[in-house]
């Protein structure tokens, strides 16, 4: 009997080509779109989840201030005074190092220092080397297959030696390459005992990641009750130091903190990527109601017949949703074809690396099995219990007459489609207006024409190396930092001197030289900038911002003494300057508190403020200079402005999307529209004859067969622009500087909608209304 149904399915699609083909290719579309979008949502979904106890892992962080780093004694105290803790690792990530062996040398992103618990709390496979003892001794590091490949070529590395901040490390293991999924990456990890530089012991100095395996059965909650008054036994005047923890394997989704160690994604944007997948498959499905019941003529006398000759109503059904069925396999299997092709774009796209076999990745099935079961009852359903409640002796005799209820149903769908077309058109403008904000904002400091050099552990005066780039004509000034505008690394505890709650202040931490300030522009608002002139400034001397005055009430703040409780030595001098507040984190944050300090030992980074004109010479007089102070230095750079943007990526990313599929919803609903002005054309063949005889005139006509289906865009507007307002303020909300909603997007995206179904419509009204009015009279 089933074989049956898929045989007769296969003639009437044969039979209608026109009709299948329409078909196959909207639900093709929206199962590419939704299995794309499936690729990259699993693939979020299964950050950090290859650890084996990923379960018992958890990061601590500070409460209070609610940024990811912490200090460096926690670790201890986590192993000696909570036995409920199995295993404790400690990370610090020594971003762009220098790392050599023997005449190559490269800066490095991912050089992590690491206590030898390292593999006890993470599932890192070793291909060489000890897991237990490779991380125990000073000066020792292991490197991941793709780094040894790198540097060693053939060679076994193990027991060689390489140099990284300027020290020879021995090696002692090689690492499979970090997973893609991971929440942190790695290239090298060394010896966490190698930091002799750091006070370890300084809980002000708040520059570590700290991860726990908690026992099995332990409760997080439970835990992190007792962190507080264990803690407090230890930090004396740091008692505002509060920590809780955080399971790994939300890190990646759910964790926006400061100082995060690698940009997350957001869980957000899951769910609307998720809406949008589920609203396109939804819009193709109503797509395949509509041209059905367009197509419902061609199929009346069969439907008759097969009634007249005993075939029930369930058995119609069935042979409909067979139908559906065998569409929907076929445009699954073309889909899945088309997506494979088109995996190099969808990876460029999403920012990942999928090959073909994890379009078959096992947790895929039962989606894949869903899609394909969503869309024949979904898609079906209004084709199989319309066409088949047709009454034989009504369809025999043609008489069959138009149902005001079906007519108002496929206005319904048509709304739904057109509402999620025009939400969709008023997102996406909504977020291009925003990306265009973040990008031209004024930050409050200069980023153009700023390349940036990463110039970590120097070796000789920054002062040489600024003189000589200097000479060139190209280069307008320069300074050396810890960090620069976009990024930050460091931030540090702070108290006043003579304020009699000795408040401890979070701030963070530009170290920066005399130069800083005015080669980036940065506005101060009292007091003055570091000067050579104060001798003072070289030995201790602070500038803070205005957020940092308004947030701890400092009424007059130049010459009051700062003291910095996380720097080695805990330096202490006046606050000299109040900068006012520029963005040196994204916008999706408001400006906050932070300080400006000279420290010559921090820097890590040259920028270099450059001439619009000859900016390729330039670039290549900078590279010769530090190669002659600097010979066995890579040079490498990146503009300022282009590293800001990087920012913004999830919301660049979004903002693709949301394009891509408001041109998909677009071709969708059009064949849709299409296939009910088909529909209605059809319907009103002999009332169009009627009309011309009478005197009516094509463009009269065009009008009256437009008006039927163009009042249902409009009443899309009604749905579609709540739902779009209520989405883009939820969204807008991520921002602290954002755009303002405007009425005007709303009303263009309701006349481009209205424009799309107008000359979707027009072409088939317009062969009606042009119609020999004698063949319609005559039509059946």
């Amino acid at each position: 009997m089933i074989a049956h149904y898929f045989k007769a399915a296969s003639r009437n699609l044969l039979k209608n080509k026109l009709h299948a083909l329409v078909n196959i290719f909207g639900l093709t579309i929206g199962i590419v779109s939704f299995i794309a979008i499936a690729l990259y949502i699993t693939d979020e979904l299964s950050f950090d989840k290859f650890h084996a106890h990923h379960k018992r892992i958890y990061r601590l962080v500070h409460k209070d201030n609610g940024v990811a780093i912490t200090p460096a004694p926690l670790a201890e105290v986590l192993r000696n005074d909570l036995p409920e803790i199995e295993k404790v690792v400690r990370m610090w990530p020594a971003y762009q190092t220098v790392v050599s062996h023997e005449t190559i040398s490269f800066y490095e992103e991912h050089v992590y220092f690491a206590d030898r618990e390292f593999f006890d709390v993470f599932s890192f496979d070793l291909i060489d080397g000890d897991a237990h003892t490779a991380l125990a001794e000073k000066y020792s590091i292991i490197l991941t297959s793709n780094m040894v490949h790198k540097y060693f070529a053939d060679e076994n590395p193990l027991e060689q030696s390489i140099i990284i901040r300027d020290e020879p490390y021995k090696i002692t293991g090689v690492m499979q390459n970090v997973p893609h999924n991971s929440h942190f990456h790695c290239d090298f990890v060394a010896s966490f005992q190698s930091l002799e530089k750091f006070n370890l012991s300084n809980w002000g100095n708040n520059m570590f990641y700290t991860y726990a395996l908690l026992k099995p059965n332990v409760n997080d909650k439970d835990l992190e009750s007792k962190l507080g008054p264990i803690i407090t036994q230890y930090t004396n005047d740091y008692e505002s130091d509060e920590f809780e923890v955080q399971a790994l394997d939300t890190i990646h989704l759910s964790s926006h903190r400061g100082y995060e160690i690698e940009a997350n994604g957001n869980l957000a944007q899951i769910y609307v990527f998720a809406t949008i997948a589920l609203l396109i498959l939804l819009v193709a499905c109503v797509n395949y109601m509509n041209i059905s019941t367009a197509f419902a003529a061609i199929r009346k006398k069969e439907i008759g017949v097969r009634k007249a000759i005993g075939a029930k109503k369930h058995q119609l059904v069935v042979q409909f949703f067979s139908e559906s069925f065998l569409l929907a396999v076929i445009a699954f299997a073309v889909g899945l074809l088309i997506v494979m092709a088109l995996l190099p774009y969808i990876n460029l796209w999403t920012s990942k690396n999928f090959v073909n076999s994890d379009i078959f990745n096992p947790v895929l099935i039962p989606l894949y099995i869903g899609i394909i079961l969503f869309t024949t009852l979904v898609a079906g359903s209004y084709p199989a219990l319309v066409l088949s409640s047709f009454k034989p002796q009504s369809i025999l005799h043609n008489v069959v007459k138009s149902n005001k209820k079906r007519g108002f149903l496929r206005g319904c769908l048509v709304t739904f489609q057109f509402s999620i077309l025009i939400a969709l058109l008023i997102c996406a403008r909504f977020i291009s207006n925003q990306f265009t904000f973040l990008q031209q904002k004024n930050l409050g400091f200069s980023r153009d024409h700023m390349i940036v050099i990463p110039m970590p552990e120097l070796a000789m005066d920054s002062d040489i190396i600024k003189h000589e780039i200097e000479k060139n004509p190209g280069v307008l000034q320069s300074s050396f930092s810890s960090d620069v505008p976009g990024m930050l690394k460091y931030g540090w505890s702070y108290s006043l001197i003579g304020d009699q709650s000795e408040e401890q202040w979070n701030l963070n931490t530009y170290i920066v030289d005399l130069d800083f300030i005015d080669t980036y522009a940065i506005e101060i608002v009292q007091g003055r900038r570091f000067s050579k002139l104060n001798s003072s400034d070289l030995t201790g001397a602070f500038i803070i911002n205005e957020a940092a005055m308004q947030k701890y009430e400092i009424e007059n703040p130049i010459n009051g003494m700062l003291r910095c409780r996380g720097m080695l030595g805990q330096p202490i001098g006046p606050i000299v300057g109040v900068a006012k507040d520029f963005h040196y984190q994204s916008l999706h944050q408001k400006v906050e508190p932070c300080v400006l300090y000279l420290g010559p030992q921090w820097y890590q980074y040259l920028s270099v403020k450059i001439s619009s004109e000859g900016v390729p010479a330039t670039l290549n007089m900078i590279k010769k200079s530090l190669a002659d102070v600097m010979p066995n230095r890579p040079f490498e750079y990146y503009f300022l402005d282009a590293k800001l943007n990087q920012l913004y990526k999830a919301e660049a990313q979004i903002k693709s999307i949301i394009e891509t599929f408001s041109i998909i919803a677009i071709l969708i609903a059009c064949l849709g529209f299409f296939g009910l002005a088909s529909f209605i054309a059809q319907q009103k063949t002999k009332e169009i004859g009627i009309r011309k005889v009478l005197g009516a005139t094509a463009p009269g006509m065009l009008f009256y067969l437009n008006k039927d289906l163009n009042k249902w865009v409009i009443l899309a507007n009604i749905f579609a622009w709540p739902l779009a307002w209520y989405a883009t303020r939820q969204w807008l909300q991520n921002f602290a500087y954002r755009i303002h909603i405007s009425l005007w997007v709303f009303v263009l995206a309701g006349v481009i909608a209205l424009m799309i179904a107008l000359l979707t419509v027009s072409w088939q009204a317009m062969r009606a209304a042009t119609a020999n009015p004698v063949e319609a009279l005559r039509y059946e």
